[in-house]
């Protein structure tokens, strides 16, 4: 137990604090304790993350490094309605999102209306991008969809007013009429 290991831990830090794939890993949203855990060398998960659906929660930009960019962990295979969607009020700029290749889903307004959003990788694995999914996302100059996306959904660039480059995938049989209008 983690106990066992550091006898010393107080127990409001035990509930926060598990052993995930040999790795300790502590569940938070302060960001004292993420800058703590950090230095210690251990991992932090401030997600709301139910059955590998990343939700709309407070804590998906914590994680934002200096550059603005942000990896999904790799508990994630489903990126939820809403879950970096109006980002740019909160005052965290994410300018670059790594979307690894266990991530299958992107979900319908993802990442809708983020204004800060520059650039999105989008690793070979991803299956399905939903309806609106980067809809109004001013800042995004060019968008790559690996050849394993079969599926995009309708509106899905709309709106994106600086897209200049757009690389589809070979998989996709069926693009929506408005899937980048306005763009």
């Amino acid at each position: 137990s983690i106990k066992d290991v550091i006898p010393s831990i107080s127990d409001e830090y035990l509930e926060k604090l598990e052993i995930i794939k040999g790795e300790l890993l502590i569940n938070t949203k302060n960001k004292v304790e993420i800058e703590v855990a950090q230095s210690l060398g251990i991992q932090v998960n401030p997600y709301d993350i139910v059955d590998g659906e990343l939700l709309s929660s407070s804590g998906n930009l914590l994680l934002v490094d200096k550059t603005g960019s942000l990896t999904i962990p790799s508990s994630v295979t489903k990126i939820g309605s809403g879950a970096f969607a109006n980002t740019a009020s909160d005052g965290q700029a994410l300018k670059k999102i790594i979307i690894p290749g266990y991530v299958k889903e992107i979900a319908p307004d993802a990442f809708s209306y983020n204004t800060t959003l520059e650039e999105v990788v989008m690793e070979y694995g991803i299956e399905k991008v939903g309806d609106r999914a980067f809809q109004g996302c001013t800042a995004l100059k060019e968008i790559s969809f690996p050849d394993s996306v079969t599926s995009i959904g309708d509106s899905c660039l709309r709106d994106c007013s600086n897209l200049i480059q757009v690389k589809l995938s070979n998989s996709i049989t069926t693009i929506p009429v408005s899937f980048c209008q306005n763009a």
